[in-house]
């Protein structure tokens, strides 16, 4: 069953937080668009850099949300919108004039419940850039193949209300990752599908330096360990994630990796981001798999305490 879907059905919710820089940039382009939204919400996330000013003088609508977290922030966003689709990108993207027009067509059919785009570079100046590019950082399509199940990155997304309403929105007790866990609930709760829209595009800043890079990747790593947690009893997606050695292949692969850019004058930047990249992604999983581990033996020793104790303590 096909139902006709226009920008005029859309909300968009922008999440930021001190993006003074960049977020009427992105307010703007919404705007813009050939087919503009009904709603353009930015959820100002604790900025202390005028960011909220900057927005509301751009044209949109600025809501407060004090709770640290992108999550939190796109909930409340989901929840001072009244639109059937909610689509969200980040303050650091800019959609290219057609994006929303684009984004929301697949949501004529009915089945669908949920769609996204490309992100593409702004720039490509750096090694770093490079390497992004190369290793397809922020590939929709490879989320969209994803071997569990498709999976959208939220900086170009969008999802029919009804079916985030299904799910209670984004899991705001995560720090990174709450984009794909709302991709595979939706889907396995609502028993409808995604729909890949490459031409619905948005223009990304991507990190420039190898530093910043780091620390994001690290960042993301902690987001996929409670991933693990949340979905690795299902034994397809147990299958995809490897063990730690098979993580690090780009680690142990380095030595020979080197001497063949190197003779082949491809150079060797990729090779060795690739393994610190990796390093990080490791350190950060088990990190955040520790932590979860002291925080659930702190929970059953207090629960195990007498009454008094407890008290005390």
């Amino acid at each position: 069953m096909t139902t006709a879907v226009t920008s005029s059905d859309v909300a968009v919710v922008i999440p930021v937080r001190n993006g003074a820089g960049a977020i009427a940039g992105c307010v703007e382009a919404v705007l813009a668009q050939e087919a503009p939204p009904a709603e353009v919400v930015v959820v100002d996330n604790g900025s202390d850099d005028g960011t909220g000013d900057i927005a509301r003088a751009a044209g949109a609508r600025v809501v407060v949300e004090p709770r640290p977290g992108v999550y939190p922030a796109r909930n409340t966003g989901i929840a001072v919108t009244s639109a059937p689709i909610v689509a969200f990108t980040d303050a650091d993207c800019l959609p290219e004039p057609q994006w929303l027009r684009l984004l929301v067509a697949p949501f004529a059919n009915d089945g669908v419940v949920g769609a996204g785009g490309d992100i593409l570079p702004i720039e490509v100046r750096t090694a770093v850039h490079r390497w992004a590019l190369e290793r397809e950082l922020f590939s929709q399509r490879k989320n969209f193949e994803h071997g569990f199940l498709p999976c959208f990155a939220t900086g170009n997304a969008a999802y029919r209300r009804s079916a985030l309403d299904a799910v209670g929105g984004f899991d705001d007790t995560l720090i990174s990752g709450g984009d794909v866990d709302l991709s595979w609930r939706i889907q396995q709760q609502t028993g409808g599908r995604l729909a890949y829209v490459p031409e619905a595009r948005v223009r990304h800043h991507l990190c420039d330096r190898l530093g910043p890079l780091l620390r994001q990747q690290r960042r993301y790593a902690g987001g996929h360990a409670v991933l693990d947690a949340k979905w690795e009893s299902d034994p397809r997606y147990r299958a995809l994630i490897g063990t730690p050695a098979q993580r690090m292949r780009a680690v142990w692969l380095l030595p020979a990796r080197v001497p063949y850019r190197l003779a082949a004058r491809t150079g060797v930047a990729t090779p060795v981001i690739d393994a610190a990249v990796r390093t990080v992604q490791e350190i950060g999983r088990r990190q955040e798999r520790d932590r979860a581990a002291e925080m659930s033996a702190r929970t059953r020793r207090t629960q195990h305490q007498p009454a008094g104790e407890k008290q005390l303590s």
